[in-house]
């Protein structure tokens, strides 16, 4: 007995099943810090907006090939949503139709943060911010060939205040053959 006692006593280090406890806290930990940190840089929220207009770019223009119809790729700036649509039913003397895609892989309606505005969206040249003074939607087109119309936004981060009290201001343009935005940190124009 004196012997088992002495052995105990004399314990240097740690057992296995203690360093995974310590291993496995420190995990859980981890899953709950590491997000919080990632969504506390002030631009954040606009990456992630730019990541979701590419990747819902892209599927519309693999779409447009595919199916042979002419996407839409459409701003609900009132209720700040993305949304992909796709050309239904062709009505001869009135205009064409555009339905929601629904996705099993990929959300086709994307809500974006309200900390990003929108100072101009230019198509094909034209400032459709300037022209509709109370504009609640506007969209692009990707035609069937997979080419879609010249786009550039322009837009402030309000949550990025680095870059001056009223916001970090940011461009996005469209390359109408790749139907990919690069991001500018200047405003841009047609």
């Amino acid at each position: 007995m004196v012997r088992v006692k002495s052995l105990l006593r004399n314990k240097n280090g740690f057992t296995l099943i203690e360093l995974m406890v310590v291993m496995f806290i420190i995990g859980i930990m981890a899953t709950i810090v590491i997000p919080n940190l990632r969504r506390s840089s002030p631009n954040q929220q606009r990456k992630e907006f730019i990541s979701y207009l590419n990747a819902l770019s892209l599927y519309a223009m693999q779409r447009a090939v595919q199916m042979n119809k002419t996407q839409e790729v459409a701003f609900d700036i009132k209720n700040r949503t993305l949304l992909l649509k796709q050309q239904g039913r062709v009505i001869p003397g009135r205009s064409t139709e555009f339905e929601p895609v629904k996705s099993s892989f990929l959300k086709t309606e994307f809500h974006w943060s309200p900390h990003i505005s929108f100072k101009n969206i230019f198509i094909n040249g034209e400032d459709k911010m300037t022209i509709q003074q109370k504009l609640t939607e506007t969209w692009f087109f990707i035609t069937p060939e997979g080419i879609a119309q010249e786009v550039i936004i322009n837009a402030v981060d309000k949550n990025d205040k680095q870059e001056g009290a009223k916001g970090h201001q940011f461009s996005l343009v469209l390359n109408p053959f790749t139907v990919q935005f690069k991001e500018y940190d200047t405003f841009q124009k047609p």
